[in-house]
């Protein structure tokens, strides 16, 4: 999955592939969007300015797209689901033609030069070149360059310079989803290799393709032309492809003869690639032989599985995902959903640690349940999804066989990578020699707890030696030793009371206040307007009147709930003697904004601890308009 914030040292006014807004860092001029997998989407569909721009492809896809982002829900404590679509955005996607240099003007005489190039990812997937102001980077977003794709690069016209030496590249921002040592086969042969397995089958066999995502259409086709059949697709899915211009998936017209594509909503198909949960009557029959790609397929029949590697691994899938926005978000899915399923502490600090770092990347986390199956409340659902994680990654065996003569297998593994190998990569790398590489996919725990670096990854392969991401790596390390400190001080103390207590409260099924947010809250409590309460939010309003207050005669500070019971008295009742003189005095002279506010919480204050009771009414309207206004 994605990691990158968006942001391009050479050129900080555009972001690309991430769209929430960064503290202290200014707005955006231009956006740039490389394909329409879910974790290059963050932050996109609350984007109203500026332009985005991107291939045709991903725009005419990305406005059929949809989403189900579950967020936190405070008011009832649940997971509420809410349907999200990018429709929204169709002024502002601007799309730009391939291998084509394009001027994007983002102020008045500041032009950057944009072109798109193809990164054999998925339809509509792009890479970016971006040149202006004497720098020059590459964004390869998601990738795959296999030999052939390295070939037609260095042979475009767009690239000459870069790829010839005449210029040279000041980053690539490179796909590092892969960075073992393992080499993968070309889709091409993967793709033949899958052909030569379903020809064998009898001509009534029916097969299913696990294509969760974009990225399989070479799939589709060859299959649909090897089996002489079209492939049948889930309305949902259909509406996506319908958008695209492929002849060969849409159809065609030939002077007065319709030629349809291979992609149909005809259940008879002999090719199924319909919405895998929800699978139509005819996938759903017995004898079905189930098609799965894999990253690496080995001698003995194993392989790594495809799905979810890189990212992207449910966009065609219409199931929930979950958006955790802030810090609060995270410790509310552990309290209300994860820890009542019984996990214990070292499983809750795990699980905590993988929303955090979902939510520092700023992207959502599938839930991986349909949108057919969700309700109102999804901490039901949720041992369901524990389950589901549990098997995601796993691959089914080949245990049961079609009857015949040749005992073939139910389940056909074949090879297909989406995203480059690392031996790929360094080709690319070699290929422009760049003056340092940024990895697009990485995790600085990681890659410190391993040892990676740039250096060691590309060093060889690109032109500088100073590398940007590893002197992050190196602060990082330096700040270890503190980190290390910090962790086990915060284990010791705070998570182990904190989730004891948690643990606590739930077996005991006890019912009481929560804080969220610093204010107490239950919206099941009959007391949730009792002094104890009132106190903790009349706090808050006394920080801010301390703050905006031009004086400080007669105002009294602190906190109320952290006085004790006696202490707490003698506060209000030296506020009601304030309360009293102001009273006194308010015939004399005519009070400020600022003695008005506090006189107001005086009042509040005494209101609450029960002893007098003050009607509080707004200037606007006190004593019923029965007086006049004051002339000006």
């Amino acid at each position: 999955m994605s990691t990158f914030n968006g942001i391009v040292d050479e050129f900080p006014d555009i972001r690309i592939d991430f769209f929430r807004k960064h503290a202290n860092i200014r707005p955006p001029l231009a956006c740039f969007l490389s394909h329409v997998h879910s974790d290059h989407l963050a932050g996109l569909e609350t984007l109203r300015s500026p332009f985005v721009y991107c291939s045709a492809a991903t725009r005419a896809m990305l406005l059929k797209l949809e989403r189900y982002p579950c967020r936190i829900n405070y008011s009832k404590g649940i997971l509420e689901a809410r349907k999200q679509t990018y429709s929204s955005l169709a002024r502002i996607l601007k799309p730009i033609p391939l291998d084509t240099p394009t001027k994007i003007e983002l102020a008045p005489n500041t032009f950057i030069t944009v072109t798109l190039i193809d990164a054999n990812h998925c339809p509509g997937s792009v890479m970016f070149l971006i040149e202006g102001g004497g720098r020059a980077i590459l964004y390869t977003g998601d990738i795959r360059c296999e030999p052939w794709h390295i070939e037609c690069l260095a042979n475009k016209s767009c690239l000459l310079e870069y790829t010839s030496g005449i210029k040279i590249l000041d980053k690539i921002y490179l796909d590092t989803s892969h960075l073992g040592d393992v080499h993968f086969q070309p889709n091409a042969q993967g793709i033949a290799d899958l052909v030569r397995k379903v020809t064998q089958y009898p001509n009534d066999t029916i097969f299913y393709l696990h294509s969760r995502t974009f990225g399989y259409e070479n799939v589709w086709t060859a299959l649909a032309k090897a089996l002489d059949t079209q492939v049948h697709l889930d309305d949902y899915k259909l509406r996506v492809y319908r958008c695209s211009e492929s002849p060969w998936l849409n159809g065609y017209v030939v002077g007065n003869s319709t030629h349809p594509g291979c992609l149909s909503s005809n259940r008879q198909a002999r090719v199924h690639a319909c919405e895998s949960r929800d699978r139509c009557e005819t996938a759903r029959q017995k004898g079905i032989v189930t098609i799965y790609p894999v990253v690496v397929l080995f001698p003995d029949g194993t392989g790594i599985p495809e799905i979810g590697v890189g990212g992207g691994g449910s966009d065609l899938q219409r199931e929930a995902e979950l958006d955790l926005v802030d810090v609060e978000d995270v410790d509310q899915v552990l309290q209300d959903i994860i820890l009542p399923q019984g996990a214990s502490v070292e499983e809750l600090l795990v699980g905590r640690e993988k929303l955090a770092r979902a939510r520092d990347t700023g992207r959502a986390v599938s839930l991986d349940i349909p949108v057919t199956r969700m309700t109102d409340d999804l901490k039901s659902d949720f041992q369901t999804i524990q389950e589901q994680a549990m098997n995601k990654t796993s691959l089914p065996t080949q245990e049961a066989i079609i009857n015949g003569d040749m005992d073939l297998p139910k389940v056909i593994k074949f090879a297909f990578a989406r995203h480059s190998s690392y031996p790929e990569q360094c080709e690319l790398v070699k290929l422009f020699r760049p003056r340092d590489v940024w990895p697009c996919t990485e995790n600085l725990k990681d890659w410190t707890d391993k040892g990676i670096s740039v250096a060691s990854l590309f060093g060889k392969y690109c032109s500088g030696t100073n590398f940007a991401y590893d002197t992050l790596l190196d602060e990082f390390q330096q700040m270890a030793p503190t980190r290390q400190e910090e962790r086990a001080h915060t284990e010791s103390q705070t998570h182990s009371t904190r989730y004891e207590t948690m643990t606590d409260s739930v077996s005991q099924n006890i019912s009481s206040p929560e804080i969220i947010r610093g204010v107490c809250y239950d919206s099941l409590q009959s007391d949730q307007y009792e002094p104890h309460c009132l106190r903790t939010r009349l706090d808050t309003v006394l920080s801010e009147l301390a703050e905006i207050s031009d004086s400080g005669e007669d105002v009294c500070y602190g906190s109320v709930k952290s006085l004790p019971k006696r202490k707490a008295q003698e506060h209000v009742d030296e506020c009601s003697v304030t309360t009293s003189s102001n009273k006194t005095r308010r015939a004399d002279i005519e009070q400020s904004p600022s003695q008005i506010r506090h006189s107001v919480y005086n009042l509040m204050l005494e209101n609450a601890s029960g002893v007098n009771w003050h009607t509080i009414s707004l200037i606007s309207t006190n004593d019923n308009h029965s007086m006049l206004d004051h002339e000006l």
